[in-house]
């Protein structure tokens, strides 16, 4: 084998070796951050888990049963100190932008974030961090009041478990209205006698 096919060959390899390299170092930044859950009575790491019931009848709809899953954010390379904080942003394709939901948390103590709950929604909630079933897209900063420390980006796994589909019906209560609008339950002990009321009956879902 001749010297230029030997030099060819090791620009070959130290190019590819370079390449690992930057992959490697690129898998390790994305890594940096990460998402405590807690799902019912289980910690695991950017891994959201939700529960939800599907409700047919009268009052249809869907409901998430169960406690709601919370959070805490952790960086291995920036810890907690006093008076730092860290922004939580979902900016996966298809949640709304004006504002991106977001959540301000403190980062001061220990080894995680002050906690916050998580949420099924595409906007911003103030209760709530909302997020979509599937990959979520998060973009974090952790700054020591305007200093940005740390940023970067990680990638948040939500599923939903359809516990299945179940018929619900309205409540309804009568109410007997008199004349001069007092409204009493049907079932109420008041004396009417020598009044024109009627009765009402309203509903509402549970």
């Amino acid at each position: 084998m001749s010297q230029n096919s030997l030099k060819q060959i090791t620009i070959i390899l130290v190019t590819i070796l370079v390449i690992l390299l930057g992959k490697i170092r690129g898998v390790e930044s994305q890594n940096q951050a990460e998402i405590i859950v807690r799902n019912e009575n289980t910690l695991e790491q950017n891994l959201v888990k939700f529960k939800q019931v599907e409700y047919v009848g009268q009052c249809p709809g869907v409901v998430i049963t169960g406690n709601l899953p919370k959070g805490r954010f952790k960086s291995s390379t920036t810890p907690p100190i006093s008076n730092r904080k860290v922004l939580i942003k979902n900016i996966t394709s298809g949640m709304d932008n004006d504002p991106s939901p977001y959540t301000d948390r403190n980062y001061e103590n220990g080894e995680f974030s002050e906690g916050f709950d998580f949420g099924l929604d595409s906007h911003h909630r103030t209760q709530s961090f909302s997020v979509l079933g599937g990959t979520n897209k998060l973009h974090y900063t952790i700054k020591d009041h305007e200093e940005i420390k740390e940023e970067g980006e990680l990638m948040v796994q939500v599923e939903i478990q359809n516990l299945g589909v179940f018929p619900r019906q309205a409540i309804c209560e009568e109410e007997v209205t008199c004349p001069e609008g007092n409204s009493h339950p049907k079932n109420s002990q008041h004396n009417w006698q020598g009044k024109s009321c009627y009765t009402t009956t309203r509903c509402h879902c549970p």
